[in-house]
């Protein structure tokens, strides 16, 4: 191609990213900012599902970077994806960061940073959270309880804990029962970062 235009490198990265080709999706995200070619939405969001992927937390950082320089608004669409940017790459108080200078919170971006929490083991921060969620009037799901689970340390702390937590008519779905029943935790967090990431993709 004697010259590309955004949409040709957007579309190539995001490929390499759908095929798991994380490094070459960010080579390409390289080649493109060496040729000073501005980043569309989808540039960006390619390149922070690839950064965890690699470790690459300098170049995720950058794309937060460019949405700050570019007054772009931090809206649910972005923080949940910076959220899962930084706690994929260890970043967990960066993330903190993000989830603080929202100034509103739906229910998923609560979710997705307890879930950070959990992978992190920041259980006592996890669980101020769900504490804070349910102060703020906002109903957990199935999804956060499972999330809550997965902050503890011991599988008794985490029924403990949930039976304080949940009202009668809420986390009553077949597998957030089995995973108590079984007080698995490896099962309960390959399902807690199925949903999210099924989420994240749907928002």
């Amino acid at each position: 191609m004697p010259a590309r235009h955004v949409v040709s490198w957007s579309t190539l990265i995001g490929g390499y990213v759908q095929c798991g080709m994380s490094k070459q999706a960010l080579g390409v995200f390289r080649e493109m900012q060496v040729a000073n070619m501005e980043p569309n939405d989808v540039t960006l969001v390619s390149v922070l599902a690839a950064s965890p992927l690699l470790g690459a937390l300098e170049q995720g950082k950058w794309v937060h970077g460019y949405l700050n320089s570019n007054g772009v608004e931090l809206v649910f669409f972005w923080v949940l994806r910076l959220i899962d940017m930084y706690t994929k790459c260890g970043e967990v108080e960066l993330a903190l960061e993000v989830f603080n200078g929202m100034s509103t919170r739906n229910l998923l971006v609560w979710t997705s940073m307890i879930k950070g929490l959990a992978m992190h083991g920041w259980g006592k921060e996890a669980f101020s959270l769900i504490y804070d969620l349910e102060r703020a009037g906002i109903v957990p799901d199935d999804i956060t309880f499972i999330g809550v689970l997965c902050a503890c340390t011991h599988a008794e702390q985490a029924a403990k804990n949930l039976i304080q937590l949940e009202p009668d008519n809420r986390g009553k779905s077949r597998e957030v029962k089995f995973c108590r029943i079984q007080k698995n935790i490896r099962l309960v967090w390959l399902k807690v970062a199925k949903a999210i990431e099924r989420l994240l993709f749907e928002c």
